[in-house]
């Protein structure tokens, strides 16, 4: 019999586990590096530009700050990243997403 580390219970040793210190050490850089490039990427899109948009209603191009645009390959490349978490909205998610913040944050 052994003792668990964390817990201090008996256990039989073909039970036991062990940490493999090299995969935790390569997991650990993987989490740094997808956190840098999560990073980045907000350093980069994350500002507001003037970007065109026809209006149906003028029937003109309007501008109007927006977050900075990419196209949906770049979207789906850059996902991949950080699977877990939804990095990347469409343009009418994200109104959607901002006229809502705006109804609930007035209302408090």
């Amino acid at each position: 019999m052994v003792k668990c580390y964390l817990t201090g219970l008996d256990i039989q040793l073909h039970d036991a586990w062990v940490l493999n210190v090299t995969e935790a050490y390569k997991a650990l850089k993987e989490i740094n590096q997808q956190a840098m490039t999560i990073e980045r990427l907000i350093e980069q899109l994350k500002p507001w530009d003037e970007i065109q948009i026809y209006d149906h209603v003028r029937q003109e191009n309007i501008n109007k700050k927006g977050r900075r645009l990419i196209c949906t390959e770049i979207a789906k490349a850059l996902s991949r990243i950080y699977p877990g978490k939804k990095l990347f909205l469409t343009w009418q998610e994200w109104k959607l997403k901002k006229r809502h913040f705006k109804e609930n944050y007035h209302e408090t």
